[in-house]
C-alpha cells in the first residue's frame, strides 16, 4: 500500500508499519552462540535478567559471560513467559534468569 504524505511528497514506499510487517523473520538457532539481550533486571535476593533469547540454549547451572563487561556469571534458575521453573531455555523463547 503507497501513502504520500504531503510532509514527504518526494516518499513513495511503504508505511513504517507495512515495511516491518513485510520483512523475514531471522532464524534462530538452537546450536548457535547464546544470545540473550537484557529487556529488563532487578535485584530480589540476587539478580533477575529478563529478555529474549534470540539464539543458542541457556542451561541451568552453566556459566556465561555477559558483555561488554566481560562478567562471568552462572545461572541458579530458569524461569520461562508462564514464570515455571524450566532446566533449559532454547532461542525464541522470553525467559528470566536468576543469577
Amino acid at each position: 500500500m503507497i501513502k504520500l504524505s504531503s510532509k514527504s511528497p518526494w516518499y513513495k514506499g511503504l508505511c513504517l508499519l507495512d515495511l516491518l510487517d513485510s520483512l523475514d523473520c531471522p532464524e534462530r538457532n538452537p546450536n548457535g552462540p547464546v544470545r540473550l539481550p537484557i529487556l529488563d533486571k532487578y535485584k530480589e535476593v540476587g539478580m533477575h535478567a529478563l529478555g529474549k533469547l534470540e539464539s543458542g540454549t541457556v542451561k541451568y547451572g552453566s556459566s556465561y559471560t555477559i558483555m561488554p563487561s566481560k562478567q562471568q556469571i552462572e545461572v541458579n534458575w530458569i524461569f520461562n513467559s508462564e514464570n515455571n521453573g524450566v532446566p533449559y531455555a532454547k532461542a525464541g523463547e522470553s525467559i528470566r534468569v536468576y543469577i
